[in-house]
């Protein structure tokens, strides 16, 4: 089932601090699969954040500064590298070894010297396993409209991910958005309609959260939450005029609204310190912010500037020109 094409292949991170012994199994692989190679844990760490985050690692036993063992231990706390498959490469036998490996999270492993057909059907089948249950995870955690996340994504997701950016000290930012008008579209143009403009809306809030970390959450029927990891309030502000703008360029009509076209409204709310704020108030306080961004002309990003009154930026929207304003 592997089911990516040549010109996606999978990508296999390579850890050993051997510098020939990485290079004889780069060139086992690199026919069938994407190769990359690290020496240390700091190195995989930070591939398994980028956006070419690898889909399996092929991890030495033993390295230099530290364990396989203790590399994968690494993995398996880290948020963004705990589901990605682990198959260490080993010379020792014993079966103490094996159950040390399993018990680091291993998903399998080869032994030395390594038979090149071997270690390529192993990962083949470790991949297999991986897509399987990544085809059930977006079943489960993704709406059958939109194709975003759901709620299910938060209930599961977002606990782990608050506590990776407090062992970080990261910053979080959260909008709660809605598309403005929505029942009286829906009552003009009819629910098939709605259902498309859902969708576009969708595509266009997601196309603007681009990020590895960013997450795109169909809250309720034409409601959407946004969470912005590693984003303080000027960041989010931006990155919800970009939505605002992205929708009102789609030029969808509306008749029944006063802009003639979709848009949406926007609640922005950001902590610079998570360990004080929780998840839970930050919704709530984008969710005000969204109620007085409805109640004051909509089609605005509203947020939260403490010391200073909340405050709204409102669009011109012949020239598609923002500005800010008090309320």
């Amino acid at each position: 089932m592997n089911t990516k094409t040549n010109q996606t292949k999978y990508k296999v991170l390579i850890v050993d601090d051997d510098k020939l012994y990485r290079e004889t199994l780069v060139a086992m692989l690199s026919d069938t699969y994407l190769c990359a190679v690290a020496a240390d844990a700091t190195t995989v760490l930070k591939a398994c954040q980028s956006q070419i985050a690898p889909d399996l690692i092929l991890l030495d036993f033993r390295l230099q500064k530290e364990s396989g063992i203790e590399v994968c231990q690494q993995l398996q706390k880290c948020r963004f590298a705990k589901d990605i498959p682990v198959v260490f490469v080993t010379a020792e036998e014993s079966s103490d070894v094996q159950v040390d490996c399993w018990k680091a999270g291993a998903s399998d492993f080869v032994t030395k010297p390594v038979v090149c057909n071997t270690l390529i059907q192993r990962i083949k089948h470790q991949l297999e396993i991986r897509d399987r249950e990544q085809a059930l995870e977006q079943q489960i955690m993704r709406d059958g409209l939109t194709g975003l996340k759901n709620r299910q994504y938060l209930k599961n997701e977002v606990p782990a991910l608050i506590k990776q950016l407090r062992r970080d000290g990261d910053n979080l930012s959260v909008l709660m958005i809605d598309i403005d008008d929505f029942k009286k579209y829906n009552d003009t143009e009819g629910h098939i309609k709605g259902d498309e403009c859902i969708r576009k809306v969708a595509a266009a809030l997601e196309d603007r959260a681009n990020r590895p970390l960013d997450s795109v959450v169909r809250y309720g029927g034409e409601e959407f939450l946004v969470i912005l990891p590693r984003t303080d309030l000027r960041g989010a502000r931006r990155v919800a005029q970009d939505m605002c703008r992205q929708v009102e360029k789609m030029l969808i009509t509306h008749e029944t609204s006063a802009y003639g076209v979709v848009t949406i409204s926007v609640g922005v709310a950001s902590s610079t310190n998570t360990r004080a704020t929780k998840f839970g108030d930050l919704v709530r306080q984008a969710d005000e912010a969204l109620y007085k961004g409805k109640s004051c002309g909509k089609n605005c990003v509203v947020y939260n500037s403490s010391p200073k009154p909340p405050r709204r930026i409102v669009p011109d929207v012949a020239n598609m020109r923002w500005a800010i304003c008090q309320d």
